[in-house]
């Protein structure tokens, strides 16, 4: 759909809805920072202090990081299956090309 046609706010009441039903905790996932912060910025002007943080916008690979890493942690599956975090890949980048 174009720009303007009412995309992030029909899905941001949609997820207002779904606390207002009783969802504890909602991800709202877009594909851009921009995106996100927008949608974060919308979502605390709508929701009631005491619903703020039951909503948290994240762009996608942020989301995915997060549960990656959360089950990383329980798991320890970053040595187990091979999940390399951020910390880990730069090193191996910089002993690959020489950097310290």
């Amino acid at each position: 759909a174009a720009a303007g046609t009412g995309k992030t706010t029909t899905l941001l009441h949609l997820a207002l809805r779904c606390i207002d039903l009783n969802h504890k905790q909602l991800t709202y996932v877009t594909y851009s920072k921009a995106s996100a912060v927008d949608a974060q910025t919308r979502i605390q002007a709508l929701l009631p202090d005491d619903k703020k943080s039951c909503i948290e916008a994240s762009t996608l690979h942020s989301c995915a990081m997060r549960i990656l890493s959360k089950h990383a942690l329980e798991n320890q599956l970053d040595e187990e299956r091979g999940i390399m975090f951020e910390d880990k890949f730069r090193k191996l980048i910089n002993e690959v090309c020489g950097k310290s």
